[in-house]
């Protein structure tokens, strides 16, 4: 007895673990719960979808701070709408230990670095003025452009480019500062194992600043030596233009770099990008000299080169049709998009001016690499203090743009601990992709479905502010910037008022009635007894007949 005692108590934390594996599946309830991650982490996406293209607002120029409101009240709103089934599995089932036993966060990153955390929490308007954490820099929001890269940046480094970043606002700031900011910032966001050169360009041709720079997944020497010789770049009023097209062909041509890109037939496919950043103002522009060599051209057509230009346009300056013009030819001639980025909102983010290539690259590898799944990310450590967590995350898109990511932390260590490798055998391996890419079409740049804010006011709401206003109106109310339309506060009484407030009434009138009749007929018979009673005790008639002793005549 003793015997059997002892090796129970041994054997019970074994006896308590579940099995991972009944009949080599994954346990049911792990699988069941899993099931019920991948698909609350896609409601998260639908839901946040269906809030952007209703509730997406434009942005206005800014003078300060105080003149623009925060970041929390220009994206998504709140949360709403929810399949509760799928949600309340997760977050409350008894069986899973009741809320925040297994799953660290469940949020969506916006792609201009806002983001919300589900269920019913946000980022409160009086603590977005500094950013601390950006979700586009985390590794469950990064997984999604997870297709192995090259990256070629080219800077302009004309006289432009030391013009004031804009006539209206930041007059002391160069150009060239919002463009060093941005290749900054876009470094962070690569993936592990990506390389980047980062290459300025002037009228001579185009000089690579550092050596090229393979990416880890902590932030290297090396990458710290990028930063530095990215913020040591200068320009000066005095220079000439830039020449694009002798930059190009420094970069491209074998002869001129062999560097730029690594061709070796032996590496895997990856993909080669091109970033161009620019003031606009180029010989190539001024001059008209829109023709391409056909040897540049032929490079980046042979070698599978994706472009993408980005003219940092001063928008009080209004529009120059000849720069724009120029830059597209050149961006059709060698197979590449061009942007038009306001320079207004650089400094605020930088990261958005880039908004075409985070949405090519996601787009290609959730479309046509990962077919529309949901990507299990490695186990990493979160910025809360949580410990090792595995994410599961969920690309959203806006016809070919990317908004954000949803996205669902799970606590390894208490899924394992009930369920033994469960985790490891129910989720995919991750890998980085490997594709050379699609072509981009010069003509038809990445784009929604539908403006969610346009002109003609079919996707007009709340957060849809009017765009002849100079700054953007704070002084609308934050519950009616972040709440969904009849979701905050109840509908104002209108001519039906009467039967709004009486209606929901009717039932408790109800109740009320039936309990007071209850209780009056309970009364009168309480009554009736009562006086049958004192009728027998003074010798009255007695019910059955016999005369009450109290002489009281039965009065029923």
């Amino acid at each position: 007895m003793f015997r059997a005692l002892v090796l129970t108590l041994l054997l019970s934390p074994f006896m308590k673990r579940e099995n991972v594996l009944v009949h080599g599946a994954v346990n049911p309830d792990a699988a069941d719960f899993f099931t019920s991650i991948e698909k609350s982490v896609q409601l998260i996406a639908e839901s946040a979808l269906s809030n952007y293209k209703n509730r997406q607002r434009t942005l206005s120029p800014r003078a300060n701070e105080n003149q623009m409101t925060c970041d929390a009240q220009m994206t998504v709103c709140a949360q709403k709408g929810l399949d509760t089934q799928a949600f309340e599995k997760v977050y409350g089932d008894v069986q899973y230990g009741g809320p925040f036993n297994f799953i660290a966060w469940s949020m969506f990153g916006a792609a201009n670095g806002v983001f919300r955390v589900y269920p019913g929490m946000e980022l409160p308007p009086n603590n977005c003025s500094t950013r601390t954490y950006d979700p586009r820099k985390r590794v469950w929001y990064k997984a999604v452009t997870g297709v192995s890269k090259q990256v070629v940046v080219m800077i302009d480094a004309g006289s432009p480019m030391a013009k004031p970043l804009s006539m209206t606002l930041h007059q002391s700031v160069q150009v060239v500062y919002a463009a060093k900011l941005i290749v900054k910032e876009f470094l962070d966001t690569l993936n592990t194992y990506d390389v980047v050169s980062v290459y300025t360009f002037d009228s001579t041709g185009a000089q690579r600043i550092t050596d090229r720079v393979q990416i880890s997944d902590e932030e290297s020497q090396a990458q710290r030596t990028l930063k530095e010789a990215i913020d040591n770049i200068t320009v000066s009023a005095l220079v000439a233009e830039a020449n694009l097209t002798r930059g190009l062909e420094t970069v491209l041509l074998p002869e001129g770099s062999p560097d730029g890109f690594d061709n070796s037939p032996n590496l895997a496919p990856n993909l080669k990008i091109l970033l161009v950043i620019t003031a606009g103002e180029l010989l190539d522009t001024t001059t008209r000299a829109t023709s391409m060599p056909t040897s540049v051209s032929d490079s980046i057509t042979t070698n599978q080169v994706r472009t993408f230009i980005y003219h940092l346009k001063d928008t009080s300056l209004g529009t120059n049709s000849s720069q724009f013009t120029a830059l597209k030819t050149i961006s059709c001639k060698i197979g590449g998009v061009y942007n038009q980025i306001p320079r207004e909102n650089i400094l605020d983010d930088p990261l958005s001016s880039l908004q075409s290539f985070y949405s090519y690259v996601a787009y290609l590898r959730f479309y046509n690499l990962d077919n529309k799944s949901c990507l299990w990310v490695p186990s990493y450590t979160a910025a809360s203090n949580m410990g090792d967590v595995t994410a599961v995350s969920y690309p959203v898109f806006d016809g070919s743009v990317l908004i954000g990511v949803a996205n669902i932390d799970l606590i390894g260590s208490r899924i394992d601990a009930k369920w033994h490798n469960a985790l490891t055998a129910w989720k995919p391996p991750y890998d980085i992709k490997h594709s050379t890419g699609t072509p981009v079409n010069c003509s038809a740049s990445l784009r929604s479905d539908d403006p969610p804010c346009s002109d003609n006011g079919a996707f007009k709401r709340v957060l849809c502010l009017d765009k002849s206003l100079a700054f953007a109106d704070t002084t609308i109310d934050y519950n009616k910037r972040t709440c969904c339309e009849g979701e905050c506060v109840p509908d104002k009484p209108g001519l039906n008022w009467k039967v709004k407030i009486i209606a929901p009434c009717v039932p408790v009138l109800v109740v009320v009635f039936a309990v007071c009749l209850f209780l009056c007929i309970r009364r009168k018979n309480k009554t009736r007894e009562n006086v049958q009673r004192a009728r027998l005790g003074n010798g009255g008639t007695h019910p059955n007949g016999e005369t009450d002793p109290n002489g009281w005549d039965n009065p029923f």
